[in-house]
This record gives structure tokens, C-alpha cells and sequence, in this order.
């Protein structure tokens, strides 16, 4: 039995909790001995789970110091890939935790630390296990098996040079951990096997089912006897999968659904400060009249010149009012490592005069499989599985399109604050947005194609609709996605959901959701697929545009609710000033909420009516595709939040424009009083004349030197009293 408070008591502790996989406990308890046995390491366990790359462990380090790192380490670490996507973050932390072992040498026996180096370097592997389940990638979960499995056999012949505690540790702890991942290895290893078969010949695919799926099921119930119920849970999702694969593939065995060329646009919203657009309208007229090259050229960020667009013809509505003219910047672009290839991105940056600007990144997409479409398509969204982004002329890396989005909205945030930032309210942000959810995906399919290995057979809608992969391609994505292409297990979505025949032909496909839509309009020319393109792609903007605009006006009215005009305690001069300054930057504040509001109004009006576009089946269109991003019910919250901003304003005006008169008023009676005792400090010099006049008149009466002198004492005191009175803030 280990002693109490020796390494081998720690190392005791971190084997019962990996046992219970209690992770989230592992990691709170050794931050709170860190807090309370060593307070400097709490800062550093801090720093390590926030940035393990950029922060690296101190020389000096007790062995209980390195004791606790690694534990705190390697729990942070198997909580982050049970919680999230951030595989290369929890990758990091272990090669902390791998690091902090450096330091136990001399207290635990070497080939036990090479015992623990080695056993939580295994979480590598299942990392990239649940990257292959994620991204839809056999392969990866294949290679990812086979290199768990290697890493289980290299423990099992480490166990030979230990001896003693580290002996008891390993075969009453460790033993049973390798044994559960030794049985999740070659589960997944069979799970690759059949996936790699999915798309083939079905009487092949069900003959490796019948063999292989009996022992995944055997696998799946001895994990869940040996306690691990993490993997036996992550396994268990593949076998309805692997099962409706047989079934509908010995049915129709029609080959793999393939992407033959296409085109995807990642979006991000982000919406301009009501009090900033119309500076900024006359500094994008400034830019445009220097070449683009001055102004916001936005050089300074790495982009090209400021070029001024223009809408196609089918807005006529929005065009009337020049609400919607667009400008745009070229960025660098940015290059992803893509399943087995490479995906390229430009990166344009376009401003709409309604106050919106769009972040666009847009690739091409060609011999890319379903569940490559899906795993693409997935890129833009919060559930993303962390990636290698790389901005080619910077060289600077990113693991999210959102962690790309939030970095570049930040950078034009700031220098718009720097170029226009006297028209902001004090702590507001130029820019507002939400990269989590301020985002749209658009996939453009022009040519699709079912791949039997030997052959390849272009498919219209209807072929593409009878196709087992269809829904792959019209279903949206959801977060949970806890097996290799569970889309198969959902229904494909009903007809009435393809908003294609509104506008385009029959046998064409237009599925439009909150953050995303597919199109195939596979009969028609390029410059109409633009144009669909376009149309939703502004929708989408319009959409984001109210749900922002609602989100900083409740802001708006929170802030207004808690400030109000504050003069206690201050000096009356400097009181009346700062209600001066206030009162002009509210009145400033609510001639730019009017006109934004009006802009507003008019715009959700035009949407009522539908004016927006040039041609009635663009307008029917357009009802549907708003219908289907849920606008009603923002519209109608947009109603309501700009009605009560009207009227917090006007009350607040209200209330400043009072305590404005009141700080006046009470100025004007100081200065009446101030001026009062100046008169008698006057009349007091008189009195000193008369008392000499009087003396000087022989009437036989003569008033003393001293009784002058009290006299005159007693008024000045008087008058000062009047005077501290009239300069008194608090009276």
C-alpha cells in the first residue's frame, strides 16, 4: 500500500478516478491542490489548459508539483475530447503532461514513468479515431485502430522490468484500462473494414456484416462489463449504421454518391454601429473617389483595394433606394488539408449599405464523396472537428473557420474604431457579431455522379433522389453525428421542403435552412445557379442583419436602463456641462436610431410586400426562402424591440432634459445669492464712510474705533455665510 502524501499515493489517486472516467473530477481536484498545496502552480495549470503550446513548465518543479501537472493535463485533456472537437488542443495537453513526468525521475521507478508516458500517449489515437468518425473517414479510423492497438502492445512489454509498487499499480489499475482499449481497437479496427465496403457490391458488404458484425456486438457488451462505458458508447452507434448499409445497399446496390464539381461559401455576419453608418458611408464615398487605395482600403489588414459592386437585376426593390450597394475587398487566401487533397479558399470581404458586411470563403468543390460534402459542409459551423487553416501570406494558422472569422472581425472592428471612432458611445463595439451563430453555409452542386469503381453514371434529380445517398445531401447537419454516416438512419426530407420548383424546373433541388442551403439546379446555366446563389445568400444576410440588430438594441436598452443621469456630488458647473454633453449625444444617439429604424421598416416592409425583387417568381421565391430561416418571428421581435428603444430613448431624454433644468435653476439662485453678498460686502465699505461722516459731524455723539470695527465684523460674517451658501454643492 502506498504511503500517504507519496508520489506513488498520487499516482494512486489519478488510476481510481481514470477507472470511474472521471475526468471532470480529475481535472477540478488537481486544481484545488494545486490552489492549496502549492498556490504559484494554479496560475500555471490555468495557462496549460488555456495554451498548451505557447506555455511550458518551469525548471524547479517538486515532484508532487509535476505529479499534479500531469494529472491536471491528461484529465483537461480526455475532458475536451469528451466534450468537444478541439482534438489538437487536447493533444497538446498531453505532451504537457508527457513533459511533466521529466520531473519525477528518482522517485518512481524509470520504466514506470516510460509505463506512464506511453499510456497517455495512447489518447493520440483516440483522437484520431473520433476525428475518422467525424469526418466520415474509414481510412483514418483504420490507421488510428492499428496504432492504438501498437501502443496497447508496447505497454503489455513494459510490464516486465517493473516490480513492487509500480508493479501493484500496473497490474490492479493500469491492466484492466489496456485491456478495454486493446478490445475498442479491434472494433474499430472491423468498424473501418465494413465502412471501406459501404459503398460497394451489397452481397459483399452483407457477407463481411454477418462475420464481422457478431464480434462488434461481443466487443461492444465485454466493454461495457469491463466499466468502459465511454467507448462502449462511442461503438455501439455503428452497428444500426453498418446494418441499414447492408440492407439498402443489397437492395440497390447504385454505387457511391459523389460530388463531380460544385462550389461552397462559408459566411459570417457581422453588423456596423447604427451611429456609424452614415459616417462611414461618406468614408467608403472618400475611398472610391481615391482609387480605393485610401480610407478603408483595409490595406493595412492585407487586403486589396476597395472595389465598388453591383447587385444583378432582379433586385429592383432594394435597388430603389440604394439600400443594398455593395463594396468589397479581396483578402489572401487561406489553403486546408482536405481528405487526402487540399481545399482553397479565397476570402472576400463585401459591405451592404443596409449596415451588414459578409466574410466569405469560398472553395471549389470536386471528386468529393457524400460524406466529404457533409464533412465539408461542416467546416462553418460550431460543431467543426479542428483542422490545419493556413493563410497563406501571413503563414499564421487557425484550427475553425469561426476562430479564422472571429480574428479577422476583430482586426476591421478595430480600425473602424480607429478611423470613425468619435461617433461611437464610449465601450461600444463598431462591429457586432457571433461566429457561432451569425453564419451561413451555401453548396452549389452543378454536376453528381454514382461511382461503381468501374464505371462512373451522371445522375439528374430524380436518379439522384433514388439514390441511397441522397439524403446526405438534403438533410441538414445536426451537432450529434456520434457514427460514420448516421444521416442514413433518417428519412430523407419531404418534397414539399425543395423550394427548387417555386422557381426553377421540376426535377431540381433548392433545400434552404436557418444556417445553410444545398442547391442542384443540375439543368441550368451557370449565371441562373448565380443568381439562386445570390438570392439566398442576401436573405441570409438580410436575416442576420434583424437577428444582430436585435441582439445590440436589447443591449441598448439594458445599458440605458442602468446608467441614467447621474450630477449627485458633483461640482453644479461640471454637472450642467456633462448634462449638455449627454443631452446633445442622446439626441445625436436617437437621430441615428430614427434613421436606421426608418431604414428597418422600410426594408421589412418591401419584404411584406413582396418588392423586393423585379419578377413575381423571384418574389414567390424569396417568401419561401425567408419562410424557411424562420424571419417572421424575428420580424416580429424587431417590431417589438424597436418600439421599446423609441421609447427608453424618449424617456431618458426626458429624464436628462429635467435634471438639466434643475442643475440650471439650482445654478442660477447660487449665482443670485453669490451676487447678493458681493452687494452687501459693498455696503459694508459704505458703512465704515458712515460711521466716519457721522464722527466728523461734531453732533456730540462719537462711535468707538472698537465698536465700528465689531460692527463691521459682524456683517462680514454674515456675508461669508451667505456666500458658502450660494457655493454649497450639496444644498
Amino acid at each position: 500500500m502506498p504511503q500517504e502524501n507519496s508520489p506513488h499515493q498520487r499516482l494512486l489517486r489519478f488510476f481510481e478516478l481514470l477507472g470511474d472516467e472521471a475526468f471532470d473530477e480529475g481535472r477540478r481536484e488537481a486544481r484545488a491542490e494545486a490552489r492549496a498545496q502549492h498556490p504559484q502552480l494554479y496560475p500555471l495549470l490555468e495557462q496549460l489548459e488555456d495554451d498548451p503550446m505557447a506555455t511550458s513548465l518551469p525548471d524547479g518543479l517538486s515532484v508532487d508539483e509535476c505529479l499534479i501537472c500531469f494529472s491536471g493535463c491528461y484529465f483537461s485533456a480526455r475532458s475536451i475530447i469528451e466534450s468537444s472537437y478541439r482534438y489538437r488542443h487536447a493533444e497538446q495537453l498531453i505532451e504537457r503532461a508527457v513533459e511533466a513526468l521529466d520531473g519525477v525521475t528518482g522517485a518512481i521507478n524509470t520504466d514506470f514513468i516510460e509505463v506512464l508516458r506511453e499510456f497517455a500517449r495512447l489518447q493520440g489515437a483516440i483522437c484520431n479515431i473520433d476525428r475518422g468518425i467525424y469526418q466520415s473517414l474509414a481510412s483514418t479510423m483504420g490507421m488510428a485502430s492499428t496504432e492504438l492497438g501498437e501502443g496497447v502492445e508496447r505497454l503489455l512489454q513494459l510490464r516486465t522490468g517493473l516490480n513492487g509498487l509500480e508493479a501493484e499499480l500496473y497490474d490492479e489499475h493500469l491492466a484492466s484500462q489496456l485491456a478495454a482499449y486493446h478490445c475498442y481497437a479491434d472494433a474499430i479496427k472491423s468498424v473501418a473494414e465494413l465502412y471501406g465496403l459501404r459503398w460497394g457490391d451489397g452481397a459483399v458488404l452483407q457477407q463481411a456484416v454477418d462475420i464481422k458484425l457478431p464480434s462488434i456486438e461481443r466487443a461492444l457488451r465485454e466493454l461495457e462489463s469491463m466499466g468502459a462505458r465511454i467507448m462502449a458508447t462511442d461503438l455501439a452507434p455503428h452497428v444500426p449504421v453498418l446494418h441499414r448499409f447492408a440492407e439498402r445497399q443489397q437492395a440497390d446496390s447504385s454505387g457511391k454518391l459523389c460530388i463531380e464539381h460544385g462550389r461552397m461559401r462559408i459566411a459570417y455576419f457581422a453588423s456596423l454601429h447604427h451611429n456609424m453608418m452614415k459616417p462611414f458611408a461618406a468614408l467608403m464615398a472618400e475611398t472610391l473617389a481615391a482609387g480605393g487605395t485610401e480610407g478603408m482600403s483595409l490595406k493595412g489588414l492585407g487586403a486589396s483595394s476597395l472595389e465598388s459592386d453591383s447587385m444583378s437585376d432582379i433586385w429592383s426593390g432594394l435597388a430603389s433606394r440604394d439600400f443594398i450597394d455593395t463594396y468589397s475587398w479581396q483578402f489572401p487566401p487561406l489553403t486546408l488539408p482536405f481528405r487526402g487533397s487540399e481545399l482553397n479558399f479565397t476570402v472576400e470581404l463585401t459591405y451592404f449599405s443596409m449596415g451588414i458586411f459578409v466574410l466569405n470563403l469560398s472553395s471549389d468543390l470536386s471528386q468529393l464523396s457524400v460524406s466529404g460534402l457533409r464533412h465539408a459542409m461542416s467546416l462553418g459551423t460550431p460543431y467543426a472537428v479542428d483542422e490545419q487553416i493556413r493563410c497563406e501570406q501571413s503563414g499564421e494558422q487557425f484550427a475553425f473557420f469561426e476562430e479564422f472569422s472571429d480574428h479577422a472581425l476583430s482586426l476591421l472592428s478595430s480600425e473602424l474604431k480607429l478611423q470613425l471612432g468619435e461617433h461611437l458611445p464610449e465601450e461600444a463595439r463598431a462591429l457586432n457579431w457571433n461566429s457561432s451563430d451569425n453564419r451561413f453555409v451555401s453548396v452549389r452542386l452543378e454536376r453528381v455522379v454514382s461511382d461503381t469503381g468501374e464505371q462512373r453514371h451522371e445522375l439528374d434529380i430524380e436518379a439522384l433522389q433514388n439514390h441511397i445517398g441522397y439524403p446526405a445531401i438534403a438533410l441538414p447537419l445536426r451537432e450529434v453525428r456520434s457514427a460514420v454516416d448516421d444521416w442514413i438512419l433518417r428519412p430523407a426530407p419531404d418534397a414539399s421542403e425543395n423550394l427548387a420548383p417555386l422557381r426553377y424546373n421540376e426535377n431540381e433541388l433548392m433545400m434552404v435552412q436557418r444556417h445553410g442551403t444545398v442547391m442542384a439546379l443540375l439543368q441550368q446555366p451557370d449565371w441562373v445557379r448565380e443568381q439562386a446563389a445570390e438570392s439566398v445568400e442576401v436573405a441570409a444576410a438580410i436575416t442576420n442583419l434583424f437577428q444582430l440588430t436585435n441582439t445590440v438594441l436589447g443591449k441598448h436598452i439594458r445599458q440605458l436602463a442602468v446608467e441614467g443621469p447621474q450630477e449627485k456630488g458633483e461640482d453644479g458647473r461640471k454637472s450642467l456641462k456633462r448634462l449638455q454633453r449627454h443631452r446633445k449625444e442622446m439626441e445625436a444617439e436617437l437621430d441615428n436610431l430614427n434613421r436606421f429604424e426608418r431604414d428597418i421598416h422600410w426594408l421589412l416592409d418591401i419584404i411584406q410586400a413582396g418588392s423586393m425583387m423585379t419578377f413575381p417568381d423571384h418574389t414567390r421565391l424569396m417568401r419561401a426562402v425567408f419562410t424557411e430561416m424562420e424571419f417572421e418571428s424575428l420580424r416580429q421581435r424587431t417590431n417589438e424591440i424597436m418600439a421599446e428603444v423609441k421609447q427608453v430613448h424618449e424617456q431618458t431624454m426626458e429624464g436628462v432634459t429635467r435634471i438639466y433644468d434643475q442643475v440650471k435653476n439650482h445654478l442660477a439662485r447660487r449665482m443670485n445669492r453669490i451676487l447678493s453678498a458681493a452687494m452687501f460686502l459693498i455696503s459694508i465699505a459704505a458703512f465704515k464712510d458712515m460711521f466716519d461722516l457721522f464722527n466728523e459731524a461734531e453732533l456730540g455723539l462719537s462711535i468707538s474705533g472698537f465698536t465700528q470695527f465689531v460692527s463691521i465684523m459682524a456683517l462680514i460674517v454674515m456675508a461669508i455665510v451667505l456666500m458658502f451658501r450660494g457655493i454649497n454643492p450639496e444644498e
